[in-house]
């Protein structure tokens, strides 16, 4: 078959990327990895887990990440697109340019519209070490409630719009897609995105496989949740500590 489609996912972290990367690749066009460039290790699509030194693994990777890009783009396979995910500082610089400059690559961008999940999300999954849930029977059941700092989450919500202000600016010449994760779960959605990568449009919206981690409302996740709300009020991000 001809070359597969190339396509990168860009997410800040706890944005639902592993949402959309199994989404994606329920589509039999398409196979979705996920962090390839985590330090802790080579994470490949959910159908390829337990494969031995995917690529070469973390090795192979750290001697030529250009060499181990090519062996992941041009791994055996009959699907018309091969993408993966990457997360902010994961990759060597030169390698992360290198996929932004090329537009033969895809870019998809994904965002999360509250930040303050987002940020609540990433300090739990710090704190008991759990950034992946595909089983609900895995779900940590001791979860913390978590402190948040009026002037850190502010910087967080700066570094973020910053993250994706950067993104923007450096493909301004080039086609991308731009996605929600609150509307991930829709069936317009995933079809924009199916859109985007030239495979068939489905008929009905695909489920992830992940399991949403987090769910409860803010107010029993933050520890400090009265007096943060009075730290924020008339901050823009008010309104999404209310959801």
């Amino acid at each position: 078959m001809p070359d597969a489609r190339r396509f990168i996912v860009l997410s800040a972290r706890r944005s639902g990327s592993n949402m959309l990367c199994t989404i994606l690749g329920a589509h039999p066009a398409v196979v979705c990895h996920h962090e390839l460039f985590n330090p802790r290790g080579v994470f490949v699509a959910l159908e390829h887990r337990g494969e031995a030194e995917p690529f070469g693994g973390v090795a192979a990777r750290e001697r030529d990440p250009y060499a181990f890009l090519e062996t992941m783009w041009n791994a055996p396979g009959a699907h018309a697109c091969v993408g993966f995910k990457i997360t902010p500082q994961q990759m060597p610089l030169d390698v992360f340019d290198a996929l932004l400059a090329d537009r033969d690559v895809g870019k998809i961008v994904l965002r999360r519209d509250n930040v303050v999940r987002a940020f609540v999300s990433e300090r739990i999954a710090e704190c008991i070490d759990q950034w992946e849930v595909y089983d609900t029977a895995a779900l940590a059941h001791d979860k913390p409630r978590v402190h948040v700092a009026p002037d850190d989450l502010k910087r967080y919500a700066r570094a973020v719009d910053a993250y994706y202000a950067e993104i923007a600016r450096r493909l301004r010449d080039q086609e991308w897609l731009d996605l929600r994760y609150e509307s991930l779960a829709g069936i317009d959605a995933q079809n924009r995105a199916f859109d985007f990568l030239g495979v068939a449009r489905v008929t009905a919206p695909i489920a992830a496989r992940s399991v949403r981690q987090n769910p409860e409302p803010l107010a029993t996740l933050i520890d400090n949740h009265a007096e943060l709300a009075d730290a924020l009020r008339g901050h823009s991000l008010a309104e999404a500590l209310r959801h």
